[in-house]
């Protein structure tokens, strides 16, 4: 696949848990190449509230648009789009916690955004081709 576009594809992958959201990924990638993908999970983006305690976290209904710091996330995909690297969040499913590290993202012809509310924002429908 030749890229003759300036900016990258930006394709946005949404359906409920177990759908199939990441074979379509993995599919894609394996297709096309790991070097032209780049992929932003929006779990990634599930909010940092360590002033709860564990088991108030476990009862957080994840699948709230509110759980989700969707705003960082187009934050990232605008630096990406632009043609900046970004350090995207990994959290700590068991913990229900972001973990101190994060994950180097470099700009790719194409960018996979993913995630059970992806395709609920418009304005970050707006950034996605």
């Amino acid at each position: 696949m030749k890229n003759s576009r300036s900016k990258p594809f930006v394709i946005g992958i949404s359906g409920g848990s177990g759908s199939g959201k990441s074979t379509i990924i993995n599919e894609i990638v394996e297709r096309l190449g790991p070097e032209k993908i780049a992929v932003l999970h929006h779990d990634a983006y599930y909010r940092h509230r360590p002033e709860l305690s564990f088991e108030e976290r476990t009862i957080i209904n994840f699948d709230h648009p509110d759980s989700l710091e969707t705003k960082l996330l187009m934050k990232h995909l605008v630096q990406l789009i632009s043609g900046e690297k970004v350090e995207v969040p990994i959290y700590d499913f068991p913990q229900h916690l972001r973990n101190s590290k994060t994950k180097k993202i470099s700009p790719c012809q194409i960018l996979i955004v993913d995630g059970i509310l992806v395709l609920n924002d418009s304005q970050l429908c707006e950034l996605m081709d």
